[in-house]
């Protein structure tokens, strides 16, 4: 054939040749072949890519595996409403009939007055022995609660107590637990009957109708001094407190029960001063100012938010300040009485009358209060509480106050308490407080400060005034640790992010900080920057950083700004990655494969031939791929999560060999043809 090479006239050569050049042209074919080949094998790249994009999408009809999704949700619903109807009978109580022959026999043998025969039966029934008679006589109340026979086992009990001192009330909780039962088990009147009828015979010493409505728990814990507030509302019913407005009797030394018993404390310290539970009901009435004053000030749950809760003396009205000085006046009363300053509430009276005057901006008197409660329940509170009030205080805080509250902090023995406490401490303090703090103790206070850096960047509540403290941390001779010093440079970065006019340095300050500041902040600032830079060519990209921020810190809002993002930019080369966000939150986050799948579908009609869709199809298996994992509740359930699975990684093993998940898709197919093959289910 004729060289195809070309001469110095650009004349084609007339030399022949065996393959398409003379030896004197194998330069040029060789620059030729340097010149075209890249290009020729990228048009057969293409064209791989374009063909492997069709098969992908054809094979994958996203309208049939949304039929297959919704018949599978279909499914589900009725698998859980059948569910729903056994669990009743799954959770019935079942009625254990006990053999009741060795109860009788302890009780036979005492009605015959058969002194032997009775410390025999009470040791066969109860594995006792070498008792007096009084402890004998104890164990007949216990066979007769037995056989429940509760009418002769509360007499037995009066019995019992005949020998006792009036001062000694120690078997009354006996006589409530009879009464009590007897009333669950005949009735209110039937109770309330017996314990009258009982009165005329043994007084009333140690028994009342009150007890016929006193669920036992709650007197147990009344007896050791403690205001079971909780167990009122879950244990004393709406029918038993109505009950108890008929019976109570004003008369009755045990009125101040019954009126506890329906929350009436005040009530109850009126019809018997000298009541036994005096204490608990001074307590009480207190505590029931607190929680009146708090329901007018907020709508939350008083149980949950009431400790953190904080109004100023501007916020409070005349009726809500009278509420809390009658709060203060019972809780002083149970503070300052010396018979009460080992029970149970002493230190919580404390914690509530320092509360009550932190409402009504009384900062200093609260502070004072505090200072005597070192132990109890609400330690933890009081160290919480503490800083708050110098917060409050402000640059108006005594020395002699502030460093006592500094040493609490910082000795605190809990590191995230410490340093939420401190954070709190010098919340409302200036600049030149904080610096002093850290130049005081500079070990002590470094993380404190370092954590109330880093929470004003997370929560962007970032201003002037903590960048100015960033700088004076950079730029003072103060000796901090390089935790802070890296914490102060990310503030002075996040400050000029916040006010640069140049996109792209914002890009370049938005990258540098990715990983040291929340994806919340950093969206805020994103959508900020969008309004400066509305005339950039680069909006799309913010559209789209704003896009994967949102993903993990709103999930929620991640579908309009998607939405919006298609509608502005379709043609955009990231329109594709900004779909696979959107189909990555539905599936990981929001765990709706029914968008997520029609979401997939506009992905594939239009934007097929990119590198997202090998990302997305892996996050969609690895959705199905969470499913994949027992023989959880419903069977078939873990059969379809499994197969569904297996068709998606599959496609990326078989179609994207070049994909960074190929080795996660072929982990994910073997796991769940093994979990199919384990329980019988064909693939």
């Amino acid at each position: 054939m004729r060289c195809l090479g070309r001469t110095a006239g650009f004349k084609r050569c007339k030399n022949n040749c065996k393959f398409l050049v003379c030896r004197h042209h194998r330069v040029q074919l060789i620059i030729f072949l340097i010149i075209t080949l890249p290009s020729i094998l990228l048009s057969y790249y293409e064209i791989y890519q374009y063909t492997r994009a069709n098969e992908v999408s054809n094979y994958l009809k996203v309208d049939e595996l949304l039929e297959d999704q919704k018949a599978q949700d279909s499914l589900l619903r009725t698998t859980i409403s059948v569910i729903e109807k056994i669990e009743p009978t799954l959770t019935e109580r079942y009625n254990l009939q006990g053999n009741d022959s060795l109860y009788h026999n302890v009780v036979e043998a005492f009605e015959y007055e058969n002194m032997t025969k009775l410390r025999e039966s009470i040791k066969e029934a109860f594995e006792v022995d070498s008792l007096d008679y009084d402890e004998m006589l104890g164990y007949v109340v216990a066979g007769y609660v037995g056989l429940k026979d509760y009418a002769n086992a509360t007499k037995m009990v009066l019995e019992r107590d005949k020998s006792l001192p009036e001062y000694n009330h120690s078997l009354k909780l006996d006589i409530i637990y009879c009464l009590r039962n007897a009333r669950l088990r005949h009735g209110a009147e039937y109770a309330e009957n017996l314990a009258d009828s009982l009165k005329g015979e043994y007084g009333n010493k140690i028994i009342t109708n009150v007890w016929a409505h006193t669920p036992y728990s709650i007197a147990t814990l009344m007896e050791k001094g403690i205001h079971p507030r909780y167990l009122l509302t879950q244990y004393v019913s709406d029918a038993s407190r109505d009950r108890l407005r008929e019976v109570i009797d004003d008369n009755d030394p045990y009125c101040s029960y019954g009126y506890y018993l329906i929350g009436d404390y005040e009530k109850a310290l009126s019809c018997n001063p000298n009541s036994r539970i005096k204490d608990i009901l001074i307590y009480a009435s207190g505590y029931e100012k607190v929680k009146q004053f708090y329901e007018q000030k907020s709508e939350k749950d008083f149980s949950l938010a009431v400790i953190s809760f904080m109004s100023g003396e501007n916020d409070v009205t005349r009726r809500e300040k009278s509420l809390l000085q009658e709060a203060i006046q019972f809780f002083s009363q149970y503070a300052n009485n010396p018979s009460y300053s080992e029970l149970p509430h002493y230190d919580d009276s404390l914690y509530w009358m320092a509360w009550c005057y932190a409402q009504m901006d009384d900062n200093e008197r609260a502070l004072e209060v505090l200072r005597g409660l070192n132990e109890g329940d609400y330690v933890r509170q009081k160290t919480s509480l503490e800083p708050v009030l110098i917060s409050r205080m402000g640059n108006n805080v005594s020395r002699e106050n502030l460093d006592y509250v500094l040493g609490n902090v910082l000795n605190s023995r809990g590191f995230h308490w410490d340093t939420r406490n401190f954070r709190t401490l010098i919340s409302r303090m200036d600049n030149s407080a904080i610096l002093a703090i850290i130049q005081e103790y500079p070990e002590k206070a470094s993380h404190g400060v370092n954590y109330f850096l880093k929470e004003k960047m997370n929560k962007n509540w970032f201003d002037e005034n903590t960048l100015q403290l960033c700088n004076s941390l950079l730029s003072g001779n103060y000796r901090i640790s390089e935790e802070i010093r890296k914490t102060a440079e990310q503030g002075v970065l996040l400050g000029e992010l916040k006010t640069t006019n140049d996109v792209n340095r914002f890009l370049a300050l938005q990258k540098e900080l990715t990983y040291n500041i929340s994806p919340s902040t950093l969206a805020e600032e994103i959508e900020n920057g969008m309004q400066r830079f509305s005339n950039s060519n680069k909006m799309d990209y913010l559209h789209y950083l704003l896009i994967r921020k949102l993903v993990v810190a709103d999930p929620t809002k991640v579908e309009a700004k998607v939405a919006e993002f298609m509608d502005n930019y379709p043609d955009s080369d990231l329109a594709d990655d900004a779909l696979a966000e959107g189909i990555y939150n539905f599936f990981k986050n929001l765990e709706d494969p029914n968008k997520g799948l029609n979401l997939f579908n506009t992905l594939l009609l239009n934007y097929n031939n990119t590198n997202a869709v090998d990302n997305v199809i892996y996050h969609i298996a690895d959705f199905y791929n969470k499913e994949c994992c027992c023989s959880y509740y419903e069977s078939s359930n873990m059969a379809y999560s499994c197969r569904t699975a297996v068709k998606y990684a599959d496609i990326i093993v078989q179609k994207y060999p070049e994909s960074s998940y190929y080795f996660r898709s072929q982990q994910i197919i073997n796991k769940a043809v093994g979990l199919l093959y384990k329980y019988n289910y064909s693939l």
